[in-house]
């Protein structure tokens, strides 16, 4: 038999540590502004690496999901700051309160203060005692930190999904051919509509009063929620039904559904200004005659070796904005994923004789390679003068990347001034012909402005 002291003792217990519990609130906030400010760059950098290193093609699975993704997490990210922020505010405003209520511990003197005996009574009626007033500060910083810490164990949700929805897909695609992994993901993405779609469906009926109030229908329901939970929030479904539950029991339902429906359409919005970002395209442009949305008629430092300072090159670059007449024109192409498989499907298979030795079979497949690459791109000065394809193997020294890299010489004819050298490659598969129907430039294609100097 338990003893009521042992409970009394407990429930004491309890109570003292959430009285103090505004100390570790402050410090974990204070760690977690400091992390959610710097985690979007390293987000950023681990989606450049998987652009660069494992991207393989431009389609849902490879380019859209992953742009997705990372926009939730920026957004994600973007959101627990302010909210930790807010938090730290609020908490630090109630122990500067309590600092003020040591020294006055009678807090407000209604009947000191030189007002009209109104105005005493409604700033008493709204403003309350010092001790109401410090429980409202109280409750409002542990209620957004609770906010926020639901919204975390949510964050490290998706991002669990998101590694076995990537596992499922990208894995398996590089086991199987091309035409069987259109199959596969085709069926992946059906089946995994449909169940999504009818067991949501079927949660909301079996919770309608109608079903809900016989318990084989509840039953029913309650297993469905619990297994699907547990199948979307695997070790951390517990903690997330616990917050989310005392949430749901303590509050007005239509305030919560309000504030809930605000915060979704906050979140949507920024959620779609990291989305258009991570596409390369501004959502909103402030200033009327600028370029929006284009690379015509524009510099842009990331096609300029002297002005980036990226991690990663994405597209063709030169080595500067300007060059002087009669130096050579230095173009450098990153060989990220994507074009690995461009060349695969351009290049024809290489079969050295079988008499060389493994050094001379291995230059023949790099001249062969090399061949195929110079084929592959074309180096065009101000859209009308081709030039003979030179490229080499080379591993930039800025950022570590294979591509290639060549050096061309212009013609003493060319203009002083504005010039403009295109960096274009051939059409290999259905995507390059799409692009090339709405007029957008083709991946790893460039055309870069650069000025001639005397």
């Amino acid at each position: 038999m338990s003893d009521p002291k042992s409970k009394i003792h407990n429930k004491s217990w309890l109570q003292k540590v959430a009285e103090q519990s505004w100390e570790p609130e402050l410090l974990i906030s204070g760690l977690a502004i400091y992390a959610t400010l710097n985690l979007p760059q390293y987000v950023w950098k681990f989606y450049d690496y998987y652009s660069y290193n494992l991207q393989a093609g431009s389609g849902f699975i490879d380019e859209l999901i992953p742009i997705l993704v990372v926009g939730v997490l920026l957004t994600g990210l973007q959101a627990l700051s302010f909210a930790f922020i807010f938090h730290f505010v609020v908490r630090a405003f109630w122990v500067g309160l309590m600092g003020l209520t040591s020294v006055y511990r009678d807090g407000i003197k209604y009947d000191d203060l030189q007002y009209s005996e109104y105005y005493r009574q409604e700033m008493k009626k709204r403003i309350g005692d010092k001790d109401s007033f410090l429980l409202a500060a109280d409750k409002l910083a542990s209620l957004i930190f609770s906010v926020a810490s639901l919204f975390v164990l949510y964050l490290i949700g998706v991002m669990i999904i998101y590694v076995i929805f990537f596992l499922l897909m990208n894995g398996v695609k590089l086991m199987v051919s091309e035409e069987t992994f259109d199959l596969y993901s085709t069926i992946i993405l059906i089946v995994a509509g449909v169940f999504l779609f009818g067991i949501a469906t079927l949660s909301i009926v079996l919770n309608a009063e109608k079903f809900r109030t016989q318990e084989k229908y509840a039953k029913l329901h309650f297993l469905i929620t619990w297994h699907f939970s547990n199948l979307f929030y695997p070790f951390i479904n517990k903690p997330i039904q616990f917050i989310n539950l005392t949430f749901l029991s303590n509050q007005n339902m239509k305030k919560v559904s309000y504030y809930g429906a605000a915060y979704f359409a906050v979140f949507m919005a920024v959620f779609m200004y990291n989305t258009f970002q991570l596409m390369g395209a501004d959502l909103f442009e402030p200033r009327d005659f600028y370029a929006h949305r284009s690379s015509a008629s524009t510099i842009d430092a990331t096609n300029y070796e002297s002005e980036f300072e990226g991690a990663y090159f994405d597209s063709p670059i030169i080595a500067s904005p300007t060059i002087k007449r009669g130096d050579l024109l230095s173009v450098y192409i990153p060989y990220s994923k994507m074009m690995d498989k461009k060349l695969g499907l351009y290049c024809t298979e290489f079969s050295a004789v079988d008499s060389l030795n493994r050094y001379e079979r291995r230059k023949q497949r790099n001249e062969h390679n090399i061949e195929c690459a110079n084929a592959f791109f074309s180096v065009v000065i101000n859209e009308e003068d081709t030039l003979d394809s030179d490229f080499l193997f080379y591993n930039h020294p800025k950022t570590n990347q294979a591509g290639f890299k060549g050096y061309y010489a212009l013609s003493d004819t060319l203009n002083r001034g504005r010039n403009t050298v295109g960096i274009y490659r051939q059409a290999v598969d259905e995507a390059d012909t799409r692009r090339d129907s709405t007029g957008r430039l083709k991946t790893y294609e460039a055309e870069i402005p650069f000025w001639v100097e005397n």
